[in-house]
């Protein structure tokens, strides 16, 4: 008799089966369409045929359609698609060539593909700053709308008096930080990996339960020290920093410049500085604790 363990290996195995034979089908559909398969075969259109012959939603026809059409000079995606589905391939459209795919066959093959994501926006944002650089400060700023309520609005006008509000907003962002974050604690030397108490509150005052990375607003539920443990043997509320797992991800995999800097500071990186050990040491972990599987 079947143990549940071994129904649930089954079934695993075969759903691994129909994935890897369902992506394969989803290769071919741009030949498919071409060669107007459906309509020789009697199917009434495309969706139709893939529903029928594949069990394909309309939604995974058109992604399909769309991704294996940008992919058609770019082999390594194409191999993507194959091995992991053009869910995981999806990001990379948008970004790779001919002559940097390779990179980002690489990346989906090492990172999980909610990190890449945001890795590629992030990117996409470094570039995007970068283009605007050249702009005068004042083409910088941002406009901003607030709902408040009368007697707020009041309070915060009467606090801005004749100043700006850059200035306001400023003076009122370092008053609540000197108000609200507790005295840092001092690093502490150790062979332990596990982080004091104080050191992990002071972290998690400082960034208000939120990931330090300055392009996220997502949960942080990772604590990442910028220079691996295993070489500093420290623990430095300075250099210990809230991640989301996305972030914490894409910091050990070495694409993160300026770690010793604080946050502000870092710019997201196309490829790792492999002469650097940190990122050797960020690699191994990363290949370790961060294998999409």
């Amino acid at each position: 008799m079947k143990t549940y363990e071994n129904v649930y290996n089954q079934f695993r195995e075969y759903g691994k089966n129909a994935k890897k034979w369902l992506n394969k089908c989803v290769i071919l559909l741009p030949e498919v369409e071409r060669l107007r398969i459906w309509e020789k075969k009697g199917f009434e259109n495309i969706y139709d045929f893939a529903m029928k012959l594949a069990g394909m939603s309309r939604n995974k026809v058109n992604e399909g359609l769309r991704v294996m059409k940008k992919t058609e000079n770019l082999p390594e995606i194409r191999k993507i698609v194959e091995d992991r589905g053009i869910w995981a391939a999806k990001p990379l459209v948008q970004i790779a060539k001919p002559e940097t795919e390779k990179f980002w066959a690489e990346k989906a093959e090492s990172m999980t593909q909610k990190a890449l994501q945001i890795y590629i926006k992030d990117r996409r944002g470094a570039a995007a700053k970068n283009s605007t650089n050249s702009l005068p400060q004042s083409n910088q700023l941002q406009k901003i709308t607030l709902e408040l309520t009368p007697k707020t609005a009041k309070l915060l006008l009467k606090q801005k008096g004749l100043q700006n509000w850059e200035s306001t907003i400023q003076q009122l962002l370092s008053s609540q930080k000197s108000n609200i974050i507790p005295q840092k604690p001092q690093k502490i030397q150790t062979r332990s990996r596990h982080i004091p108490i104080p050191i992990k509150k002071y972290i998690q005052t400082r960034s208000k339960g939120l990931c330090e990375h300055p392009n996220c607003t997502n949960n942080g539920l990772h604590l990442h020290h910028a220079t691996p443990f295993s070489i500093c043997h420290e623990h430095d509320p300075d250099h210990i920093h809230l991640l989301c797992p996305q972030h914490h991800e894409i910091a050990h995999n070495g694409l993160i410049a300026n770690e010793d800097l604080q946050p502000a500071n870092w710019r997201t990186l196309s490829f790792p500085d492999l002469t650097d050990i940190k990122n050797t040491i960020k690699d191994r972990i990363a290949k370790f604790k961060f294998s999409p599987g």
